[in-house]
């Protein structure tokens, strides 16, 4: 069976395993917050196949335990996945309160927010790698709502950390330089967007406008529409689960029209 684990990291450094620092630093033994952590293992998981990761950021009013419904409905068999608690809005921490409703946490676009993002992100994904095997070439960084854009986001400062980015519903990021590191990631980072004609907080002109604003940087960049606003939903998950496995077999994907790998088809 599929097995989902819901663990708290500790700030005590001995609860974590180092490496050796010399060669491989430890990106939680120098980190002051505390990762809130839900792991995904996939059912007949061989220890001897490296796998794919995918590090999940979830949307507004939700926590890590998103995962238990994302996951099902994208693959129960091909991935590892991690997903991590966002900042508490009334708090400011990422950690468990006794007092926060799922209803406070989020990812916020400020300084401090995307760093506080960045160093959940990075514990994350060391917790999977000890304890599973993952393949660090092909770790891919997804998420919903606001936790798609602060997946752009991320992946667009550190494209070289991730094979891939997913957004469900998450535009753009704007401010703090979002496209600094625009040349390392037109080498190598490939995007999914996915958008709902019925989304009132991500339009379609919206939608249009980032779509742009990637071709133009040279971004390998796919793009999906939906009718309905549904983006846990088993077509859109489904869906990220096709896009994945393409990227990991290099298959292409058919530019259909001039604006390239945008699929307006309807889906129910």
């Amino acid at each position: 069976m599929n097995r989902l684990q819901l663990r708290q990291t500790v700030q005590d450094d001995k609860s974590v395993r180092q490496p050796n620092s010399a060669t491989n630093p430890s990106p939680i033994s120098t980190r002051s917050h505390l990762a809130r952590t839900s792991l995904f293992s996939p059912i007949h998981y061989e220890a001897n196949y490296a796998y794919p990761l995918l590090v999940w950021l979830h949307d507004v009013a939700s926590t890590e335990r998103q995962l238990r419904t994302v996951m099902p409905r994208i693959s129960l068999r091909n991935y590892v996945a991690v997903a991590v608690r966002g900042q508490d809005g009334l708090t400011g921490s990422a950690g468990p309160t006794l007092t926060s409703a799922a209803t406070n946490f989020s990812w916020f676009q400020s300084a401090d927010g995307i760093e506080l993002a960045s160093d959940l992100v990075s514990q994350s994904i060391e917790l999977a790698q000890e304890k599973f095997h993952i393949d660090p070439r092909r770790v891919f960084l997804a998420g919903a709502g606001v936790g798609g854009t602060m997946a752009l986001r991320l992946a667009l400062r550190t494209p070289r950390r991730f094979a891939g980015v997913i957004s469900l519903g998450g535009p753009l990021p704007e401010r703090h330089l979002p496209l600094a590191a625009i040349n390392t990631a037109r080498q190598q980072l490939r995007v999914l967007l996915t958008q709902s004609r019925t989304d009132n907080d991500y339009h379609t002109p919206q939608l249009c406008g980032d779509l742009r604003l990637l071709h133009s940087a040279g971004i390998d960049v796919t793009v999906r529409q939906y009718p309905q606003q549904d983006y846990l939903g088993q077509a859109q998950l489904s869906d990220v689960d096709t896009w994945i496995m393409d990227q990991l077999s290099g298959k292409p994907v058919v530019d259909a029209a001039p604006v390239s790998r945008y699929d307006n088809t309807s889906r129910n």
